[in-house]
């Protein structure tokens, strides 16, 4: 994974750059951030795909905005990872949007994590060691087995 100025890359994985622009100060901020948290949901939106829910997110221009989206087979940067967004619902100066990187999920593959379907393909940050990194979902669910 390659982090420049807060876009990141793979070559493992296809990461889409849809950034917000800079011109939707509600939903883009553009407050300095170091993040030390993830905060991981589910967009709620039954049969939305991933780039729907990318779509949404910087077509609108309200104060909502995450980091990333996590589609079946790819991920949609909306925020570099040095900026903080308004994903958490704690204010302005709160923890969550501050402090955290934020990955929404789509609400099917929530479905396709817990049936265990193509997860070899999915891919997730995680944070180790101070450092962010994209593993498979294989991978925490392994991860998970051992901490329980």
């Amino acid at each position: 994974m390659l982090i420049n100025n807060g876009i990141v890359s793979s070559n493992d994985l296809k990461i889409i750059q849809s950034l917000i622009p800079v011109k939707h100060s509600k939903a883009r901020p553009k407050y300095s951030m170091q993040a030390k948290y993830i905060t991981v949901h589910n967009t709620g939106n039954a049969g939305a795909t991933g780039k729907q829910n990318a779509d949404y997110a910087v077509n609108q221009n309200e104060y909502k905005s995450w980091h990333f989206t996590v589609g079946n087979n790819e991920v949609y940067q909306h925020l570099p990872i040095t900026e903080s967004g308004w994903h958490c619902g704690d204010g302005e100066n709160g923890t969550g949007n501050r402090n955290s990187i934020g990955i929404e999920i789509i609400r099917d593959l929530e479905t396709i994590i817990r049936q265990k379907v193509n997860s070899n393909n999915l891919e997730i940050v995680e944070r180790d060691k101070g450092k962010y990194r994209f593993v498979t979902l294989d991978y925490i669910e392994k991860r998970k087995n051992v901490v329980n």
